[in-house]
């Protein structure tokens, strides 16, 4: 059925475009360091409710992501995101510090696509 031919007690989804842009002036550099250590851990635990459901439902497993200012580990414990230091995940994922560490959407590389060049394979 599509939406025209729909009775007025269903409703039907709209679908919007974003046009909005941005220019390099709206992007900001982020220090990893206090990222991973302070602003991303706060904000798991403030969020964590909306995270959790899904990463349980999916079976999520602990990842780690490995930066030249140091190394995290993601985890879904105790129905919370946690976001702490060291490399105890089962997966892991290093950025070089030759890395965009900026703050905007960034389409990856073709020579990153499928396997990511600086992604790891699980450990068992």
């Amino acid at each position: 059925m599509s939406c025209a031919d729909a009775t007025p007690s269903l409703t039907c989804p709209v679908m919007t475009i974003d046009f909005r842009t941005r220019d390099d002036v709206d992007v900001e550099t982020i220090d990893i360091a206090d990222f991973f250590g302070s602003q991303l851990p706060r904000l798991a635990a403030e969020r964590s409710a909306l995270a959790v459901p899904g990463a349980r439902e999916l079976g999520v497993r602990p990842f780690t992501i490995e930066t030249t200012a140091g190394t995290w580990t993601f985890s879904v414990n105790d129905d919370a995101v946690r976001v702490q230091p060291g490399g105890a995940g089962h997966a892991s994922v290093r950025l070089d510090a030759d890395e965009d560490y900026r703050h905007r959407p960034r389409p990856p590389d073709a020579d990153d696509a499928p396997r990511g060049r600086n992604a790891r394979h699980a450990r068992r």
